[in-house]
This record gives structure tokens, C-alpha cells and sequence, in this order.
């Protein structure tokens, strides 16, 4: 047989294996993506519940055992109806407050969103008594300027205290012991206001009765600060609440201020915060890809996963960073992977 002839016979076989083999690669891609879909959407969807013990040295005996339920950035995400899928994963999980460390909604001022925060903080009301909230960069500023022109405070906060939460401008007390020891809360940002300034400011504005909103916030932040530096005891447990993390460059900053500030922050036994969500886009073996933190180098671009998430010992200072429910950014990267939305239950030991 001609040596063409063979090579014409044998053509059409080469042709078929050929394109079987595209068409298997082309489905073993569509397999992948939606895998790679369904994982994301499944990751989305669920609220992983973590519980860690915090080694605070020198706790005092009276306060072992105290539980906090530690939630941050929300981002005004819906969790199940009312936020029965965060309910349900907390179930009957027991704990002595629950602390919101920012972020509640993705979009400052949009209803929907604020919405999912109350529903939330209603829910959680069901099964606990003590709620407490700071803002996050995400959050409207508390002050805005209503439509008669007065400066006031805006009204989705006075919804969450109307809805039985706390919105933490100053130093209070959660628990105190048999033997007077207390559990402190302190909002981190007020640390680095002198409590001597505090109290000259106070005597300023003594006797001053139409005070606008800022003014009046002000006023009760500062008295609450000067109080609780009046009533602080040595077997006092300081727990500060920052949306922020603390980070070895911010306190190196604080440490180079006269104010005592640094002293301040470092008064303090844990520091509960978010914002980082665990990186929110994880890739195996390789970790976070990106952290909003302009402090690092290469803002926050493959941070060390050691310093974004869970217990960090950053400069003698204990802080649980929470990778957070909600996921942030822009709507095509708006989504969490190998970053499973979570609350926390933290146990003093």
C-alpha cells in the first residue's frame, strides 16, 4: 500500500484522540469552576462557631471562666432569616456577654444593610442580656447633621440602643466579683486621651447646658474615662475593644508619644478586634493574599499569617483578631474563600 495512503487511514483516528482529549480538558475545567463555585458558595453560606481559652497572666481567680461571644464585620451580610444561621451555629453555647468590634454594614447609611446589623443584635438579645458595640471605617460617623440643621446622632445607632446594645463610647464595667475585683471594657480609641486632659475638659465645659451632640458624646466619654480611673483596682481585668488590630508600628508610635499613652494601651490584658477577615481570599499552603494594613510592607500584600487572625502576642500585648462573618471590596471579589464567616467564643483562663 502507498505510504500516503496509510498516512490518510490513519489520519481521521489521530484527529478523534485529539479532540477527546480537548473536550476531557474542557470538562475536567467546568468541573473545577463549579466545584471551585459550590465551595464558595457553601463557605458563604455557613458560620463557622470557634472557642479558645485566652491565658491572661495574672488573672484573677474570680474572673476564670468569664465567656465573651466575639462577632466583627458583619458588613451588612444576611445570615439565614433574622440571622438564624448565626443563632443556630452558636445554639446553646453559653456566654456572659457578646462584643461587636466594627463594621456592621459595607455601605455606610444604606438601609438594607443596617437592617441586617439590628436583626442580628435582636437576635442575640434573645439569648443574652449584655451587648456591646464600636464602629468600624465601614460604619457612618455617630454625629451627622439633620434636616433642621442641628447636629444629632444618627438614628440606626439609637435603633441598636433602643434594641437593647450598648454602643461603647466609654469605660464601663461587665462583671464584678465577690471580691470587688471588676471586668473592664474599654473602647481602645479613648486610650489615648489623658484622663488629667479628660478632667481639665470636663471643668471647661462645667455648668455649659446646650451642648450639641459631639459636645455632649465628648462630655460622656470623658466622664466615663475619669471614672473608671478612679474605681481601676489592681485584680481589675482590662479588655479593650478596636476595630483596628494593634500592630508593632502603631504601638511604636504610641510608645514615642510623652501622653502616656503606650502605658495606657498596655494596661490593657486582651484586645479584641477585626477588620482583617482572615485575609477573606486564602489560597492553600500560600495563606492570605492581601490585608488592609498601609503599615506593612507592601500594604498588607502576602501578609504574616501568624499576625492577621486568631490569638497574637503583638509587643507583650494579647489580642484575638476575629476573621469576621461578612466579606468587604468590590462586588466581583466580594466573597470569602478558605475563610469561613465565624463568631468566636472566648474563655478567660
Amino acid at each position: 500500500m502507498p505510504i500516503m495512503s496509510r498516512w490518510r487511514q490513519k489520519k481521521p483516528a489521530a484527529i478523534f484522540s485529539r479532540r477527546k482529549s480537548i473536550a476531557f480538558f474542557v470538562f475536567a475545567i467546568v468541573c473545577i469552576v463549579i466545584l471551585l463555585l459550590s465551595l464558595i458558595i457553601f463557605d458563604n453560606m455557613r458560620v463557622a462557631v470557634r472557642t479558645l481559652s485566652v491565658n491572661i497572666p495574672a488573672l484573677s481567680k474570680e474572673h476564670k471562666g468569664y465567656t465573651i461571644l466575639h462577632i466583627s464585620d458583619l458588613h451588612g451580610q444576611y445570615f439565614g432569616s433574622e440571622q438564624s444561621t448565626i443563632m443556630s451555629s452558636i445554639g446553646s453555647r453559653e456566654f456572659d456577654c457578646a462584643v461587636i468590634t466594627g463594621d456592621l454594614v459595607h455601605t455606610a447609611g444604606k438601609k438594607s444593610e443596617e437592617k441586617a446589623a439590628l436583626d442580628l443584635v435582636k437576635a442575640l438579645k434573645g439569648v443574652c442580656e449584655n451587648i456591646y458595640i464600636i464602629t468600624g471605617n465601614h460604619d457612618k460617623e455617630r454625629a451627622v447633621t439633620g434636616e433642621d440643621g442641628k447636629v444629632e446622632e444618627y438614628g440606626f445607632y439609637k435603633e441598636l440602643e433602643t434594641a437593647g446594645a450598648v454602643m461603647l463610647d466609654s469605660p464601663i464595667d461587665i462583671f464584678t466579683a465577690n471580691d470587688g475585683s471588676k471586668i473592664w471594657l474599654y473602647p481602645v480609641e479613648l486610650l489615648q486621651v489623658n484622663p488629667e486632659y479628660a478632667e481639665s475638659t470636663l471643668q471647661a465645659l462645667a455648668g455649659e447646658s446646650d451642648l450639641d451632640f459631639p459636645q455632649a458624646l465628648m462630655k460622656e466619654r470623658y466622664e466615663g474615662l475619669v471614672s473608671a480611673e478612679t474605681q481601676k483596682g489592681e485584680k481589675d481585668t482590662f479588655i479593650g475593644l478596636s476595630h483596628y488590630p494593634l500592630t508593632h508600628e502603631r504601638l511604636l508610635a504610641l510608645s514615642e508619644r510623652q501622653d502616656g499613652s503606650f502605658e495606657r494601651y498596655a494596661q490593657m490584658d486582651l484586645v479584641l478586634s477585626g477588620h482583617y477577615h482572615n485575609g477573606q481570599i486564602r489560597l492553600p499552603i500560600i495563606g492570605a493574599l492581601y490585608v488592609p494594613e498601609a503599615a506593612w510592607s507592601g500594604g498588607g500584600l502576602f501578609p504574616d499569617n501568624k499576625k492577621i487572625y486568631g490569638i497574637v502576642n503583638t509587643d507583650g500585648i494579647i489580642q484575638h483578631i476575629s476573621g469576621g462573618l461578612g466579606s468587604a471590596g468590590i462586588a466581583p471579589l466580594r466573597f470569602r474563600l478558605f475563610a469561613a464567616p465565624e463568631v468566636t467564643l472566648l474563655t478567660l483562663e
